[in-house]
């Protein structure tokens, strides 16, 4: 049961990779077609950080009381909410409250998918899990949602 309960958390942080380079590859892009100034765009960075930093002071607190998976969970729905809403703006100023969920996507869901590899893994496993997790979401994941998008965008 372990190993499938890894392969399912590999897997949602290789598609919160997908989400994560989509979003990072392709967002700026987006905002300038509407007409988005440099500010703007700074704007939405600084947005996704500073309500980042409570959700990375109380992750500890917050994936104790509603678990690890309840958390990364949450952290997916909020990418699904953060990219349909990008669909739908008519202006760049509407991007602010999506970016606003970076806390939920980026700080919260990833110090509890950090934690959670510690949990779902052995002492001798934890190192593998760890750089399996990281190469996934960071490499195949980000890599996967920048190439996609861009196949995507290429036919809109």
């Amino acid at each position: 049961v372990k190993n499938a309960e890894v392969m399912v958390f590999l897997s949602m942080m290789m598609f919160a990779g997908v989400f994560w380079g989509y979003i990072e590859g392709f967002l700026f892009w987006y905002l300038d077609d509407l007409g988005a100034s440099k500010l703007q765009m700074g704007w939405t960075v600084t947005v996704g950080m500073v309500t980042s930093l409570p959700f990375l002071v109380f992750s500890g607190p917050i994936t104790e009381k509603v678990g690890h998976v309840t958390v990364i969970i949450f952290g997916m729905m909020a990418y699904f909410v953060r990219l349909l809403g990008y669909s739908f703006i008519q202006s760049p100023e509407m991007v602010y409250p999506f970016e606003a969920l970076e806390g939920f996507t980026m700080a919260l869901m990833m110090t509890s998918a950090v934690t959670y590899v510690a949990k779902i893994s052995t002492q001798t496993t934890i190192a593998s899990v760890m750089g399996l997790m990281g190469s996934l979401f960071f490499g195949v994941g980000k890599g996967s949602g920048c190439l996609f998008g861009g196949i995507c965008m290429s036919y809109l």
